[in-house]
């Protein structure tokens, strides 16, 4: 039987890699209700993020609260 241990070693070698080793992964921006209002300038009307962009739901919904929409490049 596997122990804690024994599991979380299986997990770093085989599924996450070593720093400097293994496949670069791509990191996807995730963008919060928060991280949204604190950069958005006032009275604007569309958002730009990148293709990949993962947007929180609570974000989505302030975001078609104030008819901003988005427009991902």
């Amino acid at each position: 039987m596997l122990t804690r241990g024994d599991f979380l070693d299986i997990l770093r070698k085989h599924i996450l890699p070593s720093p400097g080793k293994g496949p670069a992964r791509a990191r996807r921006l995730f963008l919060t209700e928060y991280e949204i209002k604190k950069t958005l300038t006032p009275g604007a009307k569309d958002l730009t993020i990148p293709k990949d962009a993962i947007v929180s739901p609570l974000a989505q919904e302030w975001l078609a609260l104030e008819g901003i929409r988005i427009i991902y490049k």
